[in-house]
């Protein structure tokens, strides 16, 4: 039985293993190894890490631009309309009662402080806590 398994060739490359560890295999035996390839594939990673985490902040940071702009003007048009509302109410012929334009009032002061505070603790989170978009 031992001869048989001495007449098998041997051609050096094992069954079953993945071609960079069998690379790896060959030339820690011929002294060479592959330290600087691992090490260039580990900084081309980073790199691509890198790269994509650059491109989502700034695709993050145009849409806080967009939205800043596009709730700066709902909220300057919204002032304006309540404004307009608070101003002619008896020479348009609105004839709101008072009980309507307090309420009027109330819901636009908490409806623009509410999205004030919003806007802001999207664009400004605290340090102590990560964000949603920083995973």
């Amino acid at each position: 039985m031992e001869n048989i398994l001495d007449n098998i060739e041997d051609n050096g490359k094992p069954l079953n293993v993945d071609s960079k560890a069998f690379e790896e295999e060959k030339s820690y035996e011929n002294k060479s190894d592959l330290r600087t390839q691992t090490e260039v594939d580990l900084l081309r990673t980073e790199v691509e890490k890198l790269t994509l985490k650059n491109k989502r902040y700034r695709t993050n940071t145009i849409l806080r631009i967009l939205f800043s702009i596009v709730y700066t003007w709902l909220l300057f048009i919204w002032l304006n309309k309540v404004i307009h509302i608070l101003t002619h109410n008896n020479l348009c012929g609105y004839k709101l009662s008072d009980n309507v334009l307090i309420a009027l009032l109330v819901t636009s002061t908490a409806n623009v402080i509410g999205m004030v505070v919003i806007v802001l603790k999207n664009l400004f989170p605290e340090k102590g806590k990560k964000n949603t978009t920083d995973k």
